[in-house]
């Protein structure tokens, strides 16, 4: 009984020990996809810092990652950790303190400093140069939208250090940088065409004016026989409305022309 009770004991301790084994020998899978994801940002932040120490890159993004969480309500840190991988979002919540409140940096030079701060002595970088590369990668590699919402918590100033993150629906098979240059381009393109039509369309207007003011003082025209001969006024009138129109039409016709032709690059 003694040496069966061995047995069935000794069976009982080998089969957790293997399970266990088991399972450590899957879990590291889910570890190593984590950390080579965290070294591709690491690579991508030093090379625009044109930096190949990869411990530097390190030192950049945990400081930035901290500056900014610490400048963003609860609510932004949440959602950004949500769209960071494993290991980069543990990096983000490091020692947070949401209970805090965002911090009252408002301009690029105070957020430069409070990354600084946070820097060994020896970082070969500024606090702006390391913040830009950064926020660069977080543009890059992070949903568009929810980077849009980071930017609305911030005030002007340090939107600034952001690049700009480009329209949502970008083509999936274009480098990031190629399309937030083409979403520039829209973008001015289709600004130029509506101020291209209203600037004519004001002009015209103003010209019309200037034709009636003119024939008025010029006296050509008396004011007061417009008023006593109702068809003279109502001829002039007319013809001033249907040169404005003429005007108005010319340039909606090269605001559309030009915000379709910006649409179709």
């Amino acid at each position: 009984m003694r040496a069966g009770s061995r047995r069935i004991f000794g069976d009982a301790e080998v089969r957790p020990r293997r399970r266990r084994e088991n399972i450590m020998t899957r879990t590291p899978r889910i570890f190593d996809s984590s950390l080579q994801t965290a070294n591709l940002w690491l690579k991508a932040i030093g090379e625009r810092l044109l930096c190949e120490d990869r411990h530097a890159a390190y030192e950049a993004l945990r400081a930035v990652l901290h500056v900014l969480r610490d400048r963003l309500p609860l609510e932004a840190v949440l959602g950004l950790s949500a769209q960071c991988p494993m290991l980069i979002r543990g990096l983000l919540l490091e020692g947070w303190r949401p209970q805090e409140g965002p911090s009252g940096i408002r301009d690029a030079d105070a957020f430069g400093d409070a990354v600084a701060g946070r820097l060994p002595p020896s970082f070969p970088f500024s606090g702006i140069e390391a913040s830009e590369a950064v926020f660069g990668v977080l543009a890059e590699r992070l949903d568009p939208g929810e980077v849009r919402k980071v930017l609305a918590c911030l005030p002007e100033p340090l939107r600034g250090l952001w690049p700009d993150p480009g329209p949502v629906g970008v083509p999936a098979d274009l480098p990031p940088r190629t399309a937030l240059k083409q979403g520039d381009r829209r973008r001015a393109q289709r600004r130029s065409g509506l101020v291209t039509g209203a600037t004519i369309a004001m002009a015209g207007g103003a010209l019309t004016w200037a034709l009636l003011v003119g024939a008025v003082q010029s006296g050509s025209v008396d004011p007061a026989q417009i008023l006593l001969d109702p068809d003279l006024g109502v001829q002039r009138l007319a013809a001033g409305l249907l040169l404005a129109g003429v005007v108005m039409l010319l340039g909606g016709g090269l605001a559309a022309f030009l915000v379709a032709r910006s649409r179709a690059a």
